[in-house]
């Protein structure tokens, strides 16, 4: 027998955005503790009608609702004159809740809900995509398996940090690639990975953009060699040899360099690199 009723929670989440008048932490930042928003059924602007709450569900499974609601299924229809929408609302304030999806009443909200498609996002993740959302829907599984995501995305992160942390080189390297981060001549490892932390923690997939790069290595041949002037980096952005020859942007001065054609060039320019570490 086909039922609307599933085993699934969702919960109803506010969605803070940064700015406004009152700051982040303020009582009214979102919304006043004790007052709430009504969310009503809303009308279809095209139709001048009421939007169709249960429009995913079969004929069976509004019957099935309407049973366990102990109503008749026909005060489901959005063109009854006296139907079960008119007048229902959903109260919301500022805290999060979670609706059962196997309980008749909570599916009929959450329903409800996401019939309010300019103030209700439809998960966590498009909650910026409409400035008037409010509030978001985010299915409880779905949130487990976004948890998962981000702790596989920690353990990448430090497993990454952990090769590089007893090597002053190769924590220095790093640095020459992410370029933002000027690194003092005596800064000590504890300072260098105390920095990449701060780095991971506030950019994590840049930072596992950077070391699982497939040209990293190259990128930090290429600042070394900025360094040692066997290459010069223009205000452009392009790159250049010592004779004026243009290699061009970053990939192609890779491409350019692991071209075998090009093999001596790239023995001077490690060359030059060697010579500067003596």
């Amino acid at each position: 027998m086909s039922t609307a009723l599933r085993n699934k929670k969702v919960r109803i989440t506010p969605i803070s955005r940064p700015g406004g008048w009152l700051k982040p932490g303020h009582d009214g930042h979102f919304m006043y503790t004790g007052t709430f928003v009504k969310l009503c059924v809303p009308m279809n602007a095209t139709t001048g009608k009421l939007v169709d709450p249960l429009e995913d569900l079969t004929d069976e499974e509004k019957r099935q609702l309407a049973l366990k609601m102990a109503i008749e299924v026909e005060e489901f229809n959005i063109y009854s004159k006296n139907n079960y929408w008119i007048g229902y609302e959903v109260k919301r304030d500022k805290e999060d809740s979670l609706l059962d999806l196997s309980n008749p009443k909570d599916l009929i909200d959450y329903y409800v809900l996401k019939s309010n498609s300019d103030t209700v996002a439809p998960n966590f993740t498009d909650k910026y995509n409409k400035g008037t959302y409010r509030f978001a829907l985010v299915d409880t599984d779905d949130e487990i398996v976004e948890k998962r995501k981000v702790s596989d995305k920690k353990s990448q992160a430090y497993r990454a940090l952990g090769k590089m942390e007893n090597s002053d080189t190769r924590l220095r390297n790093f640095f020459k690639v992410y370029g933002t981060k000027k690194v003092p001549a005596d800064a000590s490892k504890d300072w260098m990975v105390a920095e990449i932390d701060t780095i991971i923690s506030n950019d994590i997939t840049g930072f596992l953009a950077i070391v699982e790069d497939s040209k990293y290595d190259d990128k930090i041949q290429i600042a070394e060699a900025v360094e040692v002037k066997a290459l010069y980096k223009t205000s452009k952005g392009t790159y250049e040899l010592p004779g004026g020859k243009i290699l061009g942007t970053l990939d192609e001065t890779i491409d350019f360099l692991r071209d075998s054609k090009n093999s001596d060039v790239l023995r001077t320019i490690r060359a030059r690199i060697e010579a500067s570490n003596k």
